[in-house]
């Protein structure tokens, strides 16, 4: 696949200083997701759903999915929260892993466009964990 020129990232957070800033995130489950990093995709939908993420204890399949869903385990997204996808260049970035539409830049990365959602306006993105997803997730990072 050819590399795009532009990629979205998902947040929760409304950024104002024109810049998405590297950071280290907290999934241990993969050693590509656990990298000190500006992670986005070229995925818009995708993006969108990832909005919804960084509250509540909440992981994803399959981005690729062509019905794509943010899972949540415990707790739905916190409902009337705005929400945001920042469309970024992607100079920076490296597919990681490949074929994965997961991109990852190790410097920080300017903001060209932002597009504001709330949590309704989402609602087709996530959905709750179903009991065995509950099980198999919290038994692979060691939760009761």
């Amino acid at each position: 696949m050819a590399k795009p020129k532009t990629l979205f990232h998902g947040s929760n957070s409304e950024i104002e200083t024109g810049f998405l800033e590297s950071s280290k995130p907290n999934d241990k489950a993969s050693k590509s997701n656990s990298q000190n990093g500006v992670y986005a995709t070229d995925i818009f939908d995708c993006a969108k759903g990832m909005s919804l993420t960084g509250e509540q204890w909440a992981f994803v399949k399959d981005y690729t999915e062509k019905d794509f869903k943010v899972i949540f385990v415990d707790e739905p997204p916190t409902p009337k929260k705005k929400r945001f996808v920042y469309e970024v260049s992607s100079e920076t970035f490296k597919e990681d892993p490949k074929g994965s539409h997961q991109w990852v830049s190790k410097e920080k990365v300017k903001i060209l466009n932002i597009t504001k959602y709330s949590t309704e306006d989402l609602k087709q993105y996530w959905r709750m964990a179903t009991k065995e997803e509950k099980e198999e997730h919290k038994r692979l990072h060691n939760k009761k």
